[in-house]
């Protein structure tokens, strides 16, 4: 089984399966679905270390609504994840780092930074090298290989993940603004992507979009885009 699907998949389908008071039923499509969590993982670093041949230091460009969601949402998961950790839930654990990984530093995060990265943003350069240095002391637990091996492409990385300090949640990375305003925007997106499969829209044809909102003053707004 290891040999086939890889020992940081099969590790960490016991992390997540090890529910107490319930009997373990190993799965092999359990496995397989988290040997391709493993590739995902491994692809999104190799997008990472791509671009941060030029980061620089922050001040050189503003921090974004992404970059300042992607900080926020991660704080809250290292607070989730410590919480679990400290009372031995490491299935809980799992399934929160799980989530976070796939759905929004990979799904959300990683392509909506895409263009900033093409103009050279030093800020998300940076921002994107913290975040994927903090998912792999997350991870490091659960997926030690493919973690340690990915940290050491980072630059400034210690000599080994086992050792590094697992991180902790700070109130001053909060932003619920954010989060609020990223919400509304992931909300929009997700529900023009359901009216184009729901109507067969070819993913090149333009659409004109009407969002009808109100301003400050109470009154309706409607914008064309």
């Amino acid at each position: 089984i290891r040999d086939r699907y890889g020992t940081d998949a099969l590790r960490f389908t016991l992390a997540v399966l090890a529910v107490p008071g319930m009997d373990l039923s190993l799965s092999e499509e359990r496995m397989a679905g988290y040997r391709t969590f493993v590739n995902k993982i491994w692809n999104a670093a190799r997008f990472v270390l791509m671009n941060l041949e030029e980061a620089g230091p922050e001040q050189k460009n503003e921090v974004t609504l992404v970059d300042r969601w992607i900080r926020s949402r991660l704080n809250y998961i290292v607070s989730e994840i410590n919480d679990s950790l400290t009372e031995y839930k490491f299935y809980e654990a799992a399934d929160k780092i799980y989530h976070f990984v796939w759905h929004e530093f990979c799904d959300w995060y990683i392509e909506l930074v895409k263009s900033q990265l093409k103009e050279g943003n030093k800020t998300t350069q940076a921002v994107l090298m913290d975040v994927l240095d903090q998912i792999m002391r997350l991870l490091h637990p659960f997926m030690p290989f493919v973690t340690e091996e990915i940290w050491h492409h980072l630059p400034f990385a210690e000599r080994s993940l086992a050792v590094a300090a697992f991180p902790l949640p700070d109130e001053n990375k909060t932003d619920k603004e954010a989060e609020k305003h990223m919400n509304l925007i992931q909300t929009v997106i997700t529900e023009i992507r359901t009216i184009r499969a729901e109507h067969r829209i070819p993913p090149r044809k333009k659409m004109i979009l009407w969002i009808n909102t109100h301003g400050e003053s109470g009154k309706e707004i409607v914008t064309q885009y």
